[in-house]
């Protein structure tokens, strides 16, 4: 069996990511916030999140980042596979369980 796996354009933590100027990936972006909160805009609104939010941008979306100090952010932008795809970005609440 085959499995064809996106490659993994690039990925990595933010620590303390106040501003992050607008911006665009040619893949997939994944945002996980970890601690603290963070709010994106897109050309469809401002999306926020706290701790457990997964933002899920389309390849080719411009945004910004802006977060509180103590916040820290995990990223993974993913090859611009059409299977990777989603309409539009948006954000997910994960559950979160307490350390």
């Amino acid at each position: 069996m085959t499995v064809n796996l996106p490659q993994i354009l690039s990925c990595g933590c933010s620590r303390d990511p106040r501003f992050t100027p607008d911006h665009v990936h040619p893949g997939l972006e994944l945002i996980l916030v970890e601690r603290g909160a963070a709010s994106l805009e897109t050309a469809v609104g401002t999306l926020s999140g706290t701790a457990g939010a997964l933002f899920i941008l389309r390849p080719g979306s411009h945004h910004d980042q802006r977060s509180p100090p103590g916040t820290r952010t995990w990223y993974l932008v993913a090859g611009a596979d059409g299977h990777l795809d989603v309409a539009l970005p948006e954000v997910l609440t994960l559950p979160t369980q307490d350390p």
